[in-house]
């Protein structure tokens, strides 16, 4: 049996600001990702609009598939796949000026996160018990307290456990139909194996994978992390 395999690729949209850059990468793209970027209203979300794209097409073309012909679906829950290729599976990212693609032949979702965006009402809201707990999370009596805590490590955590929830639910395809606070990431189903990274000094990343917990004679595969720079002329 073949060894499984996962990619992932990261980029910095910053430069993509410079509008000939912008252009002849928007050029490239097909008419439906140019239809995205055409629907958002900010520039800061059209360059990350643009950098995933730009990112699919690199990892697409990894595979030796054109980003801009291949026909691209939506599940029940939105999920994007490559309707002619289901030995594929990709998903994509982005916050702040961070995007994110993962690429592999598991069912795979990923997240990035900008740090310091966690409160105790958001934890109290979308986390479990457990993950709750390993947050040491004030009570209702400490309400006068429950701000956003200054504590690097406290926002650190937060984050890597929101990055871990969106790409587990990304990875299975439940997207937002299925509450984040019904499973705890520090008690994951047996299919769910995350790998956590820093892509920035002020962004986390995960990415999930789902293995078949039946099949013995598989193993984890080692991630190919590949960085990628926008520059002129785009490669």
């Amino acid at each position: 049996m073949p060894a499984h395999f996962c990619r992932v690729w990261f980029a910095d949209t910053a430069p993509l600001a410079a509008p000939s850059l912008f252009a002849e990468g928007y050029r490239r793209m097909s008419p439906a990702r140019q239809a995205k970027i055409d629907r958002l209203r900010f520039d800061e979300g059209k360059r990350l609009s643009l950098g995933a794209g730009l990112l699919l097409r690199t990892a697409l073309a990894s595979a030796g598939l054109d980003a801009a012909t291949e026909p691209i679906e939506t599940g029940p829950c939105e999920k994007p796949y490559l309707a002619a290729h289901p030995e594929l599976r990709f998903n994509l990212s982005h916050s702040g000026t961070r995007v994110l693609c993962v690429l592999s032949d598991l069912d795979c979702g990923c997240d990035v996160e900008r740090i310091g965006q966690g409160s105790p009402a958001l934890a109290d809201r979308f986390f479990a018990p457990e993950e709750q707990e390993r947050l040491k999370i004030p009570g209702p009596a400490d309400s006068a307290s429950r701000h956003p805590p200054e504590n690097g490590f406290w926002q650190r955590l937060f984050c890597r456990i929101w990055t871990r929830k969106e790409s587990y639910l990304k990875a299975t395809g439940e997207g937002l139909s299925r509450s984040l606070s019904s499973f705890s990431v520090f008690s994951p189903p047996p299919a769910a194996h995350f790998l956590d990274y820093q892509d920035s000094p002020d962004t986390l990343s995960s990415v999930c994978l789902l293995m078949d917990p039946t099949d013995s004679d598989a193993s984890l595969p080692e991630p190919v992390r590949i960085p990628v720079h926008f520059h002129t002329p785009l490669d």
